[in-house]
């Protein structure tokens, strides 16, 4: 054979290795024209020159590679695009990363290190690294995953180095069209608590604790679809969240598309969301004002209602489906402070609003509450701990906030006595008075939250009082209890839950009273009076209202957890 043809053999081989090799790389004598790609190594993403929908505008940015829709992930000149195909990104005379316009050589964009750099690698983690001295020797000195646009990729940090003053941080295009810096931003609020907050410009959107984020992503049981993990770090110099992928072989992303919501997709042939956030009308941030209470799935029309012991500022506004002025305490003279005073349980909650609520470290829950208990300024409490565990405890002290129910979990949210709700008391015969309202649900087979009926607007309680006054109580039986129980037995049950609900604690039976009546027909059944939370739900006669007839009350017994005062 031709000896040049050995040699031409032998450095073909060797050039396209060093090609390959140096493919995923940017060094001073290597710089990237528009039209070509930096590939990482396992071809997971590629960095180039690109144009966004239908603009033509040129931008240097870093997308998957062996994805057929192409999904941008990182921007460096978001806000100084390039006219035309004549861009260049190389390093220039100070070790700076820059993007220049070849034809005016005019730089709109760099790395802005003062520490000069020596080569730059796209890792397969979609990280654009800048390292200093030959062969990386001196270390990283700056990276693309320190300066987030809109999306967060696995183990991206978004949170705050407090030593630094570094945020990591994201924000939204503004338009498919314009990856420019849009008016929304996802970031970690540091305070003692510190929470994730979907902001647009200054006002608040959406948020959730940073700690109930990673607790989440810790329980497959409440996804079906699990796909990652979260960790949540919080110390003296840092506080950040990352997440990273149970199967490394799924592609899946985090990110803020440009109207403001924060969505998980995954890609499987095409992008399929994972979540999004908000979701409803209780995801928007202080819907139902200060002291509100948050439930999309209550049965009735407007979402919004009070905690336990408030009542809305503006019943008209209310009324008109703005509560926005939130809620004001029921009997603002009321102090229970060192009184005898009780905790209610409000199950399957959004906790309120954290970026004033304080922590204590490595409490029972028991300790937690006392430590609530020990300051009359302490409005609510919770705790991460689970169990007999010792955990952090969170109390607040003013302006609950951006409470909701969540729509799924399978608790029941908890009966308040009106005694509770009214004066903020809570007492032995408030359990009385949540069992008759179960006995009641039970024998009309209806839940006395989304009770309706189509001839007035009286909850499920008002409707059995009702009809036992106008002598109709059979009609409250679920049909399809019909043949099982003889009609006395029924109706025996129904006096005895309305006894169990009347308005004044006084005149409800004792629990063993209860059960007698229960096991044995022979002892006389008093006439109920009228229950408690006997309401007409009519807009009008909810703002004429007023307490007419005031109970007495002992204190006795308190519950918690997320627990308001």
């Amino acid at each position: 054979m031709n000896p040049k043809k050995w040699v031409i053999i032998l450095i073909l081989p060797f050039l396209f290795f060093r090609f390959c090799t140096s493919i995923d790389t940017i060094t001073p004598t290597q710089p990237i024209k528009d039209g070509n790609l930096l590939v990482s190594s396992g071809e997971t993403f590629a960095l180039g020159f690109f144009s966004p929908g239908n603009s033509s505008r040129r931008y240097v940015g870093i997308w998957y590679n062996k994805i057929s829709e192409q999904t941008v992930v990182w921007v460096a000149n978001r806000d100084d695009p390039i006219n035309g195909t004549t861009g260049i990104l190389s390093f220039n005379h100070n070790g700076n990363l820059e993007i220049y316009d070849n034809t005016q050589n005019l730089p709109v964009w760099d790395t802005n290190i003062t520490a000069g750099s020596y080569s730059a690698q796209l890792l397969d983690s979609g990280n654009l690294v800048l390292f200093q001295g030959e062969s990386g020797s001196g270390g990283v000195v700056w990276q693309s995953f320190d300066h987030p646009t809109n999306t967060m990729l696995p183990n991206m940090k978004l949170g705050l180095d407090r030593t630094t003053g570094r945020e990591w941080f994201l924000t939204t295009w503004k338009s498919r069209d314009d990856p420019g810096t849009g008016e929304y931003s996802y970031r970690v609020e540091p305070s003692e608590s510190p929470q994730l907050v979907l902001f647009k410009g200054s006002t608040r959107v959406w948020r959730m604790a940073a700690w109930l984020a990673h607790r989440s992503s810790r329980k497959p049981e409440a996804t079906p679809n699990f796909i990652f993990n979260s960790t949540y770090v919080n110390n003296r110099d840092k506080v950040y969240t990352f997440y990273t992928l149970i199967n490394t072989l799924n592609v899946s992303t985090l990110f803020v598309d440009e109207l403001g919501s924060l969505k998980m997709v995954t890609w499987v042939g095409r992008w399929v969301e994972f979540y999004s956030f908000p979701k409803d009308q209780c995801d928007d941030y202080g819907r139902c004002g200060l002291y509100g209470y948050c439930d999309s799935n209550n049965g009735v029309e407007f979402e919004c209602t009070c905690l336990p012991g408030y009542e809305p500022r503006s019943a008209k506004e209310w009324y008109l489906r703005d509560a926005s002025g939130g809620c004001i305490k029921k009997r603002e003279a009321l102090s229970m402070c060192q009184n005898g005073e009780g905790f209610v349980k409000v199950a399957n909650a959004k906790i309120p609003d954290t970026s004033k609520a304080r922590v204590r470290i490595s409490l029972s829950i028991h300790e937690c509450k006392a430590e609530c208990l020990r300051n009359c300024s302490c409005l609510a409490f919770t705790s991460e701990a689970e169990g007999g565990a010792r955990a952090n405890c969170f109390t607040w002290h003013e302006n609950l906030m951006d409470a909701r129910r969540f729509p799924s979990g399978g608790l029941d949210f908890g009966y308040m006595a009106p005694e509770f709700t009214i004066d903020g008391i809570f007492s032995t015969k408030s359990d009385i008075f949540s069992l008759g309202v179960i006995v009641l649900e039970i024998i009309s087979g209806k839940r006395n939250r989304k009770f309706h009926h189509v001839d007035h607007d009286l909850n499920l309680l008002g409707h059995a009082w009702k009809l036992w006054i106008d002598g109709k109580a059979s009609e409250l039986i679920d049909p399809l209890m019909e043949g099982s129980f003889s009609m006395s037995t029924v109706l025996r049950c129904i006096q005895i839950g309305l006894l169990c609900v009347q308005k004044c604690p006084e005149d409800r039976p004792t629990m063993s009273s209860v059960v007698s009546m229960l096991i044995s027909d022979t002892i006389v059944l008093a006439q109920p009076k009228q229950p408690g939370f006997y309401i007409d739900r009519s807009p009008k006669e909810t703002q004429e209202r007023s307490p007419t007839q005031s109970c007495p009350s002992i204190n006795e017994v308190t519950i918690s957890h997320l627990d308001g005062r």
